[in-house]
């Protein structure tokens, strides 16, 4: 899915590789020492499950329906 946006020219290659780290190594596993401030929260592209789900303190902004 992600070399989809690489292809495209809608992502860096290196964002590419530093999400796919993201998502396989057990440095992530734990969050809970971290705080976030996520701008556009309620987006489904958005990395809100994954935070939360992994413990981080997620301060989220949502942007109200238009």
């Amino acid at each position: 899915m992600l070399s989809g946006f690489v292809k495209h020219g809608d992502m860096d290659s290196s964002v590419q590789t530093a999400l796919q780290n993201a998502l396989t190594t057990q440095y992530y596993e734990d969050l809970s020492d971290l705080h976030i401030v996520l701008l556009g929260a309620t987006s489904e592209m958005g990395p809100l499950k994954f935070l939360l789900d992994r413990g981080a303190n997620v301060i989220a902004i949502a942007r109200g329906g238009a």
